[in-house]
């Protein structure tokens, strides 16, 4: 009986060591906002450490892949801090302290993939984006859902007889 404390004893400061060190059940979840075009969305957040952060986005209306971001097309496009004009990004990321704010998409931008082929890196015009940042080897992370959306309509005009 006294053998079964002292394991019941180690078990539980083992358990409370491995919880305490876990960096799962201590993640930081990364607010994000957003502001969007009809072709862009613009993010923004501020990463618990400095390096460098990967973003993803899924069209949620099974619209065509997020080019902007598919690093088999451009290389280091889901790297924030490697989106720079020097790597060929329009628009690259802006950091200011330790906040950042990356451009996804663009409007009539076309550019060469790594394959050669040449890739639109506009979004899909009223579609629904879900966005996920991931900081510190994936410990960090934060998931919107933005839209695409026009920013404003002009009304329409009749011509004049």
């Amino acid at each position: 009986m006294h053998r079964n404390r002292i394991f019941c004893r180690a078990t539980i400061r083992t358990s409370l060591l491995l919880l305490l060190c876990s960096p799962t059940p201590w993640a930081a979840n990364i607010p994000i906002t957003y502001a969007s075009t009809e072709t862009q969305i613009a993010i923004s957040y501020t990463p618990a450490g400095s390096g460098p952060c990967t973003i993803t986005a899924t069209d949620n209306n099974h619209g065509p892949v997020v080019a902007d971001l598919d690093a088999s097309k451009f290389a280091n496009a889901a790297n924030d801090l490697s989106r720079t004009v020097v790597n060929g990004f329009r628009w690259p990321t802006l950091a200011n302290g330790p906040s950042r704010t990356v451009f996804i998409g663009g409007h009539d931008e076309v550019k060469q993939g790594s394959d050669g082929k040449w890739y639109s890196t506009a979004l899909q015009t009223n579609s629904d984006h879900t966005i996920t940042v991931s900081c510190n080897g994936g410990a960090d992370t934060g998931t919107i859902h933005a839209s695409a959306r026009p920013i404003c309509r002009l009304p329409r005009t009749t011509p004049r007889r």
